[in-house]
């Protein structure tokens, strides 16, 4: 196993009882495109994108991200039908590379089914194994879907900021607001 810095790097394919997750480096940026140009599906950051390029950068931000701090941003197949429903990761975020965040992305035609909640908690412990401490998790007060997720998870609430976008939700793991104080964000 790839140890960077005093952690392990993130293996880079996963699974859960339903899914199979796999590091989204290899894979087709038009595929990946389809999902972050969904205004349904993507509604966090700068999305959602409306060329490929913005996609390309993304998927590159991803691969660096792995490569220098060992996260990894998976494809969440269904493990019967091989078919991509979202995408499932831990990546440096608005918190840092010390304390990065978990995001997913599900696809609109398959959200319902629990898919973020069952990739997730499978991402969260497996980032914690390779010691990662504290993950954090944005979203928009509006995203009732993601804020019950994070919650299941155990996430609590830490603070609200305010972007070009309206208001952001920063949520923490559980536990993690009485080791120390929050970093510096930006």
């Amino acid at each position: 196993m790839t140890i960077i810095g005093q952690r392990r790097a993130m293996p880079l394919t996963i699974a859960t009882e339903r899914l199979k997750l796999s590091d989204a480096g290899g894979e087709n940026v038009e595929t990946l495109h389809l999902l972050l140009s969904d205004s349904a599906a993507h509604t966090i950051g700068s999305g959602p994108f409306r060329d490929l390029r913005q996609t390309q950068e993304w998927a590159a931000r991803r691969a660096v991200a792995r490569d220098r701090f060992g996260f990894c941003w998976y494809w969440l197949r269904d493990s019967v039908t091989d078919r991509v429903v979202g995408n499932c990761g831990v990546f440096p975020g608005r918190t840092g590379s010390d304390e990065p965040e978990i995001g997913y992305l599900i696809d609109p035609l398959f959200r319902g089914q629990h898919y973020a909640t069952e990739a997730a908690r499978e991402v969260l412990a497996v980032a914690r194994t390779c010691g990662i401490e504290r993950l954090w998790a944005t979203v928009r007060p509006g995203n009732k879907a993601s804020l019950r997720i994070l919650a299941a998870l155990g996430f609590v609430e830490h603070h609200r900021t305010e972007d070009d976008q309206g208001t952001l939700i920063y949520l923490m793991s559980s536990g993690a607001a009485q080791q120390r104080p929050s970093p510096s964000l930006v």
